[in-house]
């Protein structure tokens, strides 16, 4: 298993991340944390970015676990927003995590199926489904991974950009964008 696999990096095409900016208002207000910086696609989008990556060999601000409480949430201050594409198998213990230390929110690029009432997130979907401000949802399906012949592939699951706000009441704003990458 090689490094990348472990890390389960999977790096973010800029297209979506431009996308998230356009469609929702006040996200490039104040300070940001990007907890899994990997190779910064969406720090490097706004200078108020403060980086985080497990990975010592990523150029980051601080190199701590995100998904656990005494991790990187002990040492980075509170910021406005917490913007991400994490880890699949880490997101629903990142989630909780940056939402409690962020002051307006966060955004996480995640597969549509994380919506799904799992047992794992099923409490804290339940419990802030009236913050989530925006659901914006990719087609054609970004390649996040290379294939066997070294080619990006078109990922197995549609993505979206979920976005929830402390202070948003509402309802869901779901925006559909196609050709992000034309």
């Amino acid at each position: 298993m090689t490094k990348n696999k472990e890390l389960e990096l999977l790096e973010t095409p800029k297209e979506l991340s431009r996308a998230l900016f356009r469609n929702v208002l006040g996200l490039s207000w104040g300070d940001h944390l990007e907890p899994c910086n990997g190779h910064s696609a969406i720090s490097d989008l706004l200078p108020s970015f403060t980086t985080n990556d497990i990975d010592e060999n990523k150029p980051a601000d601080f190199h701590y676990d995100a998904s656990v409480s005494d991790g990187l949430w002990q040492y980075a201050p509170r910021f406005n927003w917490v913007i991400t594409n994490p880890p699949f198998s880490l997101a629903h213990k990142i989630l909780p995590l940056a939402y409690e230390n962020s002051y307006s929110g966060v955004a996480f690029l995640l597969r549509l199926t994380y919506l799904e009432p799992c047992g794992n997130r099923a409490d804290w979907l339940k419990k802030h489904a009236d913050k989530m401000s925006h659901l914006i949802v990719f087609n054609p399906r970004p390649k996040f991974k290379a294939n066997k012949k070294g080619k990006l592939a078109t990922d197995s699951a549609t993505v979206a950009w979920m976005v929830w706000q402390r202070d948003w009441t509402k309802g869901t704003n779901v925006v559909f964008v196609d050709s992000w990458n034309a």
